[in-house]
C-alpha cells in the first residue's frame, strides 16, 4: 500500500476501467461496495504528484478499511487476455455447458463482470435447457456475491431438473434466508435419506439446523441433528455441533442426550483444522503446555542450583590448607577458592596450617533459589574479617548499613550482589522504583589489631578473640596485635583461653618474641612469675647463646640488676635484635635517663615504627635530652608532606617541642597552619573544635577555654575537662558531678584523681588510689609490685621503686603520688617525677602543681 510521511511518499492518483460490486470485504468482513480499477502510483511531495511510478490494477478496494489487492496493470492485462481469451476460444471451438462454465469462471476471476454478463446470456441462449449450466453459473455468481443474479438461474435449473442436488441446495439457502424453513426442509429432503451425507456435503443441513433452532423449532433441530449424527458419527466430537445440540436439548429439557460422551484427543487439540476444539481451548492448551514447560524448566533449574552450590573457602592463614567435604578427596587452598557442593548438611575437615573439623549447613528457600544469590564461606580458624554492607541507591539514598563479621569459621549469607568486589558508585534506578538495594561482602584489609579493637568495642568478645587467634596464626610476629590480645585477655578474664592458645607454640623455633611477650603477660597476670622464670631459665640453659631467650628471661627475672644484665647480654650476642635495645631504653626511660634512652633507641632501625612504645620513648627522650629543636624540625617536615586528620600526633608533638623551646606564639600559629592545610571536607569536621582545639589549649595551659563549656552545663566531665580542672585544683567541681565514677576504669586517671585529692586533703584519695591498685595488680609483675607500694602506708625504698620497669607516664604519676603522700621522703621521688614529666600532654600541669 502507498505510504506517506508528512506529505512525502507514494500515493495513487486516477481511476480507469472502474467496476463495482456489492460484496463482503475479505479483510474487515464488512458488506459494502468493492471497487476494482486501474490507477497510477506516484511519488508525492506535500501530496503533489511529482514522479510517476507504476500503473496498478486495484482489486476489491473496500471503502471502509481501504485495504485491497494491487497488481501491475501490464501483468494483469496479459494474464487476463491469455486466460479469458483461451477459455472463450475453447468454448467457441467445442461449445458445451462445461466449456461455458470454464470461460465464465475466468471472466469472473478477472473481474470483467460486464463481459461475463454478456457471455452468460450467450451461453444460456445456446444451451437453454441445460440445468447443469444454469446451476453452475448460479454457483459462480454466488461466489462473487452476485446473489440477485444467481437466484433466477437456480430457479431455472430447478425447473429444468427438479432432482438436481445443486439447484435444490441453492434454492434451499434462499428459502432459509427468507425464513421459509419448511420449504427449505423439503428442498433438502434428499440429504435426509440414509447414506446421502456420505455422497453430499452436510453443510446445508448444518445451516438448516441452525435456522430452525433460531426459529425455536428445537424438535426439528434435534431430528436433523440425529440424522447427521447417524450418517457422520465423527461429528459427535465437533465442538460447534455439540453446542447446537446441547442448546436444543436444554430448551426441550431432554432427559437424555443424543450425543455420546466426549473423548479427549491430544492430536485434535494440536490440529488447528480439527473442529473438535475451539481456538480459545487450543490457546488455553498451548498456554497450559507452555506453563508446564516453563514450570518444569524452573523446577529443573531450581534443582540444578540446589545440587550445584559453591562453598567458598577463604584461607587467611598464609600457609596451604586442605579441605575435605564428607570424606571426598581433599582440595588444597593457599588463598581464596571454592568447592562445588549440594545444599544440605556437610562435614568439613581442614588440615595443614590448622587442623579443625566443623559441620556446616547449606540451605536456601525453594523460591529464593530463583531470585537470591546466597554465599557460604569457610573461614579456617576465623582468621579473616569480613564487612557486610547494605547499600541504598536512590535520588536521596539512605546511609549504608555496615556489619563487621569476625571470628566466624562458617558464614552463611542469604544474598550477596557483590562478592569481594567494589560496588558501583552510582546505579541507574528505574522510574517505577524508589530505590535499589544491593548487598556487598568484602574482606577487611585494615590491620588486624585495629579490627580486633573495633570488634571488642562492638561487644563481640568471643568472636573477636577467635579472629585475633586466627590472625596471629598467620602473623605471629604482629607485636601490636599480640600485645592487644594479651591485654584484652587479662582485662576480660580470658587468661585461660589465651594461655591455651599461646603455650603450645612457645617451643617453636626461631623464637617469636611478640608471642612470648603475650604469653609472659598472661602468666604474670595469673601471678605465675616464679614458674615463668624457672621455665625460661630451663630454656636458656639449653640454648645459652639465644639472644631472644636472653631478652625474654630478662623480662621475667625478679632481680632488676640481673634483668638488666640479661638485656645487655642479648645485645652483645645479637646486636641486630631490637628487643634487647628496646628493653634497655625502656629501663632508662623509667629512670629519666633520657640521653641513655636515646642512645639505646639509636640501635633500633626505624625506632619510631618498631612499635607504639618506641615511638613514644623516642619523642620523650628527645624532649627530655634537650633536643626539642630536632623534634620541631621533623614534625614540620612531616606536616608539610601530608595533610589530614591522621597528622594530629605530629601537630601535638610540634606544639610540645615549641613550648619546651619557649615559643608559645609559634605553637598557636602551628595549630592555625595545620587547620588551614586540611582538606575542605575535613576542615569542617566537628572534631576540630571538640577535640583538637581543647587538646592544644591544654598544652598551652589555657584551661579556661576547656572548662567554660563544661561549667556552663550539667553534663558529665570528659577526660580533658577532668585534666583541666585537676590542673587548677578544682577537683571538687568534678567530684560533685554525676558520672565521675567511670574514671575509675582507667588506673592512670584514678592516680590523677588520687593526687589531686591528696593535695586538697580530700578523703576520697584512698578510694581512687585503691581503684588504681586493683587495676594494676591484674597486669604484669612490675605493676603488681607497684600496686603493693600504692596500698602500703609506708613509702617504698626508692631504689626498689626506681628499678620497676614501667612506662614513664605511669611511673611519673606514681612517683608524684608517693612524693605528696610521704613528704618526709619526697626528695628522690619528686626528682624522678620531675625528670619524667617532660611532655605537656595530660596530666603535665597537675603533676607540675603537685611537685612545686
Amino acid at each position: 500500500m502507498p505510504t506517506t510521511v508528512n506529505g512525502i511518499g507514494t500515493h495513487y492518483y486516477g481511476k480507469k476501467n472502474l467496476s463495482v460490486r456489492e460484496g463482503v470485504c475479505r479483510f474487515c468482513r464488512t458488506a459494502g461496495k468493492l471497487e476494482s480499477y486501474e490507477t497510477r502510483l506516484w511519488f508525492v511531495i506535500v501530496f503533489i504528484p511529482v514522479i510517476p511510478l507504476k500503473r496498478k490494477r486495484i482489486l476489491e478496494y473496500c471503502r471502509r478499511c481501504s485495504r485491497h489487492y494491487a497488481v501491475d496493470v501490464e501483468q494483469w492485462e496479459t494474464q487476463r487476455q491469455l486466460n479469458v481469451s483461451a477459455a472463450k476460444d475453447r468454448f467457441r471451438e467445442s461449445p458445451s455447458p462445461e466449456a461455458a462454465l470454464e470461460a465464465h469462471a475466468a471472466m469472473m476471476g478477472y473481474h470483467v463482470y460486464e463481459e461475463a454478463a454478456q457471455f452468460r446470456d450467450e451461453a444460456l441462449q445456446k444451451f437453454p435447457s441445460s440445468a447443469t449450466l444454469c446451476a453452475g453459473l448460479a454457483w459462480q455468481l454466488d461466489q462473487a456475491n452476485f446473489y440477485t443474479q444467481a437466484t433466477p438461474l437456480y430457479e431455472r435449473a430447478l425447473a429444468l431438473s427438479p432432482d438436481m442436488p445443486e439447484a435444490r441446495v441453492g434454492m434451499a439457502y434462499r428459502r432459509m434466508n427468507e425464513g421459509n424453513h419448511a420449504e427449505a426442509r423439503q428442498l433438502l429432503d434428499h440429504l435426509m435419506q440414509p447414506g446421502a451425507l456420505r455422497v453430499f456435503p452436510a453443510g446445508p443441513l448444518d445451516r438448516l439446523m441452525t435456522c430452525v433452532q433460531k426459529a425455536g423449532k428445537h424438535e426439528e433441530a434435534i431430528e436433523i441433528a440425529r440424522h447427521v449424527l447417524a450418517e457422520l458419527p465423527q461429528v459427535a466430537q465437533d465442538r460447534a455441533f455439540r453446542k447446537y445440540v446441547t442448546k436444543s436439548e436444554k430448551a426441550l429439557a431432554a432427559p437424555e442426550s443424543i450425543l455420546p460422551p466426549t473423548r479427549f484427543s491430544a492430536r485434535d487439540l494440536i490440529d488447528w483444522h480439527s473442529p473438535r476444539y475451539s481456538k480459545a481451548q487450543r490457546w488455553g492448551a498451548v498456554l497450559a503446555l507452555g506453563l508446564v514447560v516453563l514450570l518444569s524448566g524452573l523446577a529443573v533449574q531450581n534443582e540444578y542450583r540446589r545440587l550445584h552450590r559453591r562453598l567458598d573457602v577463604v584461607n587467611g592463614l598464609g600457609k596451604p590448607i586442605t579441605v575435605a567435604i564428607d570424606g571426598a578427596p581433599a582440595v588444597t587452598f593457599n588463598g581464596a577458592g571454592n568447592i562445588p557442593v549440594a545444599e544440605g548438611s556437610h562435614h568439613v575437615r581442614i588440615t595443614g596450617a590448622i587442623n579443625e573439623e566443623l559441620d556446616v549447613d547449606l540451605r536456601s528457600g525453594y523460591f529464593e533459589r530463583w531470585t537470591y544469590s546466597p554465599r557460604w564461606i569457610i573461614n579456617p580458624a576465623g582468621a579473616v574479617a569480613f564487612e557486610s554492607s547494605t547499600i541504598h541507591y536512590a535520588a536521596n539514598p539512605r546511609p549504608s548499613e555496615t556489619r563487621l563479621i569476625v571470628g566466624e569459621r562458617f558464614i552463611a549469607l542469604p544474598h550477596v550482589d557483590y562478592f569481594f568486589e567494589s560496588p558501583p558508585q552510582t546505579l541507574k534506578v528505574d522510574s517505577k522504583q524508589s530505590e535499589v538495594v544491593k548487598e556487598v561482602l568484602q574482606q577487611v584489609l585494615a590491620p588486624p589489631a585495629e579490627t580486633f579493637r573495633e570488634s571488642l568495642g562492638n561487644g563481640n568478645q568471643a568472636k573477636a578473640f577467635t579472629f585475633a587467634e586466627g590472625a596471629l596464626l598467620r602473623k605471629p610476629n604482629d607485636a601490636e596485635l599480640t600485645e592487644l590480645y594479651s591485654s584484652a585477655a587479662v582485662k576480660l578474664n580470658e587468661t585461660n583461653r589465651a594461655r591455651n592458645f599461646l603455650k603450645p607454640r612457645i617451643g617453636d623455633r626461631p623464637v617469636c618474641i611478640p608471642w612470648h611477650r603475650a604469653y609472659q603477660m598472661i602468666e604474670e597476670s595469673a601471678r605465675n612469675g616464679g614458674k615463668l622464670e624457672a621455665e625460661y631459665a630451663a630454656a636458656l640453659k639449653k640454648e645459652p647463646t639465644n639472644a631472644a631467650l636472653l631478652y625474654l628471661k630478662g623480662r621475667v627475672t625478679v632481680d632488676p640488676k640481673e634483668s638488666l644484665n640479661l638485656f645487655q647480654q642479648a645485645t652483645r650476642v645479637d646486636p641486630k635484635l631490637p628487643w634487647g635495645w628496646y628493653a634497655l631504653a625502656y629501663a632508662d626511660a623509667g629512670r629519666g635517663n633520657w640521653n641513655s634512652c636515646l642512645e639505646m633507641l639509636s640501635h633500633i632501625p626505624n625506632a619510631e615504627r618498631f612499635n607504639v612504645q618506641t615511638a613514644e620513648l623516642l619523642n620523650l627522650s628527645r624532649l627530655g635530652s634537650g633536643k626539642a629543636a630536632l623534634v620541631e624540625a621533623e614534625c614540620r617536615r612531616k606536616l608539610m608532606s601530608a595533610t589530614g586528620f591522621e597528622t594530629l600526633p605530629e601537630l601535638l608533638h610540634l606544639v610540645d617541642a615549641l613550648l619546651i623551646e619557649g615559643k608559645p606564639e609559634e605553637a598557636k600559629k602551628a595549630l592555625t597552619t595545620w587547620e588551614n592545610r586540611l582538606p575542605p571536607q575535613v576542615r569542617h569536621n566537628p572534631a576540630i573544635n571538640s577535640v583538637v582545639h581543647p587538646f592544644v589549649s591544654y598544652y598551652l595551659g589555657d584551661f579556661a577555654a576547656i572548662k567554660k563549656p563544661f561549667l556552663a552545663s550539667n553534663v558529665p566531665p570528659s577526660p580533658l575537662v577532668l585534666q583541666a580542672l585537676l590542673a587548677t585544683g578544682e577537683q571538687d567541681t568534678i567530684l560533685k558531678r554525676p558520672g565521675v565514677a567511670k574514671f575509675g576504669d582507667d588506673p592512670e586517671v584514678a592516680l590523677d584523681l588520687s593526687i589531686a585529692c591528696q593535695l586538697a586533703g580530700n578523703a576520697a584519695e584512698k578510694t581512687w588510689r585503691e581503684m588504681a591498685a586493683s587495676a594494676f595488680e591484674s597486669v604484669a609483675r612490675e605493676y603488681q609490685q607497684m600496686a603493693v607500694m600504692l596500698r602500703s602506708n609506708e613509702p617504698p625504698r626508692f631504689e626498689e621503686f626506681e628499678a620497676l620497669s614501667l612506662m614513664p607516664s605511669t611511673k611519673c604519676r606514681v612517683a608524684t603520688l608517693l612524693a605528696v603522700r610521704f613528704p618526709q621522703k619526697k626528695g628522690p621521688f619528686a626528682q624522678l617525677a620531675k625528670r619524667l614529666n617532660v611532655s605537656r600532654q595530660p596530666p603535665y600541669y597537675l603533676l607540675e602543681r603537685a611537685l612545686k
